[in-house]
């Protein structure tokens, strides 16, 4: 049976102190969620339960009675299991951060997509559109990441579709089951996805050069009922396959984020 004794200054300060660490941590996340990085599992295990958990394990040891000496190893114990599961978390948890620009805001916050990746569109190619949003998401861990640059431009039915059919001949897409992503298996390179239509472009056009599958890549998607035509840039050097491009587009390129914004 646990009993706790009398709490005196020194077991609070103590106390204290030990929870510096894990407060910390609790900061962190506060201030990565203020600075657009999305609220996840992975923000939830390591910089909410991790500490939590670790502050009441604190509170046990300081509080129970028990000898100074296992007060000490058993402090020392938790701030080293600490460490070493927060830096294991961080490792392998996957991170997702998204900024969202809306018209007036995408001249600035696209031109370097633009410059970078001249096969996604100019602002000035895109017609009379109603509203245009560039989603910038970011995911990863620690050393490994990917980042997906999302410009979704909304139309009104008629410059739609004017807009899509300029698109089509524009870009040259697979439409087929293609072994475009150097895995042992074969990738569907188009998916539908709660009413957008999606198509890798393909390398074999004037954009060969700077399109490298599936490294770097684009893709399009054409949403009839809503009236938008979305062009998606994604840079990952550490990718060396997709097994399904569906969960690719929700979790890497942060299109489970964008329809629900849409």
């Amino acid at each position: 049976m646990l009993t706790w004794h009398f709490i005196s200054k020194k077991h609070i300060i103590s106390f204290a102190l030990l929870s510096l660490l894990p407060l910390l941590s609790i900061g962190v996340g506060i201030f990565l969620v203020s600075k657009g990085v999305l609220f996840s599992p992975s923000i939830m295990i390591t910089h909410i339960a991790v500490p939590v958990i670790t502050i009441l394990l604190f509170a046990l040891v300081i509080f129970l009675q028990d000898s100074r000496a296992s007060k000490i190893t058993l402090s020392v114990i938790l701030t080293i299991v600490f460490i070493a599961v927060t830096l294991f978390l961080l490792l392998i948890m996957p991170f997702a951060a998204m900024d969202v620009y809306k018209n007036d805001e995408v001249s600035v916050s696209y031109q370097e997509i633009s410059d970078s990746f001249s096969a996604m569109p100019e602002l000035d190619e895109l017609g009379d559109y109603n509203e245009i949003i560039h989603y910038d998401y970011f995911s990863g861990a620690m050393i490994f990441y990917g980042d997906a640059d999302t410009l979704t431009v909304h139309y009104s039915p008629e410059e739609y579709e004017a807009q899509k059919a300029e698109t089509i001949n524009k870009y040259v897409v697979y439409d087929y089951r293609n072994k475009i992503f150097f895995n042992k298996e074969y990738c569907d390179s188009t998916a539908e996805i709660d009413g957008y239509s999606f198509s890798v472009v393909s390398c074999n056009n004037q954009w060969g050069y700077e399109l490298q599958l599936p490294k770097k890549m684009m893709f399009i998607a054409t949403n009839d009922e809503k009236k938008t035509i979305s062009y998606t840039a994604y840079q990952d050097n550490d990718l060396d396959y997709i097994d399904n491009l569906e969960e690719f587009l929700l979790k890497n390129c942060g299109w489970k984020y964008i329809i629900k914004q849409n």
